[in-house]
């Protein structure tokens, strides 16, 4: 389902959309790769860990970008529904990674 929704998501981008759009299709877009990605590495992983997950879920960002602990956290939650870790230690793991890549961390409310 998760495929379906970013192919759907870039044929939604690839029309002619209102001025408002675009900006909400991309917000869509982007949270459900975040959840792809997590989705991805918690199936390919024997070794399941938050920071790996974490990891996962912010490989597409690049240095000097902002990242959302809550969306990332979310991310992991939905696809890692076993995950040990509480928000607090995920949440440490997004600093971290954030840290190692200079990247911004937005600690938006959960």
């Amino acid at each position: 389902m998760a495929h379906a929704n970013v192919a759907r998501f870039h044929e939604m981008l690839s029309h002619e959309l209102s001025p408002e759009q675009p900006h909400v299709v991309e917000g869509l877009l982007a949270k459900e790769e975040l959840r792809l990605l997590v989705l991805e590495a918690s199936e390919e992983s024997a070794f399941r860990s938050g920071l790996k997950l974490v990891a996962a879920a912010l490989s597409t960002h690049h240095a000097g970008e902002t990242i959302s602990t809550k969306s990332t956290i979310e991310a992991v939650r939905w696809g890692w529904p076993d995950c040990n870790e509480n928000d607090d230690e995920l949440t440490a793991c997004v600093v971290q990674y954030a840290k190692e890549r200079q990247l911004v961390v937005l600690f938006d409310a959960r």
